[in-house]
């Protein structure tokens, strides 16, 4: 038996165990995180390394599922080292909340904050607008936030 197949599979439980523990599941937690990523696509491009990460969970995803059902494949050179850092260190981002999608989280707080604080200072503005006029500022300001 290889010594990072066996490595990669017990991080890759862990991750596995940590994601179901997010999304309170029974199974598939990786496969959870990656349909989390899939439905908030969209916003892949605000994210550094969005697809990189993404990229690599599903190639892992494979790579574990190719070893749990191919009986041969724990005898096969099939991991590194770094395929078992980088599972490592992914468990790190998600435990310190700078995984992709917790950053994705924190950058749709940020924006929904200076959305709320614009426009309470809108309400307390001065100058009198109209109404119409407040409803378009606010669209305008919420395209150019995703550009």
């Amino acid at each position: 038996m290889n010594e990072y197949n066996i490595q990669f599979l017990k991080e890759y439980i862990r991750l596995d165990n940590l994601c179901k523990d997010i999304y309170n599941i029974e199974r598939n937690g990786v496969s959870a995180y990656l349909e989390d990523m899939d439905n908030n696509h969209s916003f892949a491009y605000i994210i550094s390394g969005w697809e990189d990460d993404y990229d690599q969970l599903k190639t892992y995803r494979h790579l574990r599922n190719h070893m749990t059902h191919d009986p041969d494949a724990l005898d096969e050179e099939e991991c590194t080292a770094e395929d078992v850092q980088w599972i490592e260190k992914f468990q790190t981002r998600i435990l310190q909340s700078n995984d992709p999608l917790a950053r994705l989280r924190k950058h749709q707080e940020q924006i929904a904050q200076r959305k709320k604080q614009e426009t309470a200072q809108a309400m307390q503005s001065e100058e009198p607008r109209s109404l119409l006029q407040f409803i378009s500022d606010a669209i305008a300001h919420f395209i150019n936030a995703f550009r």
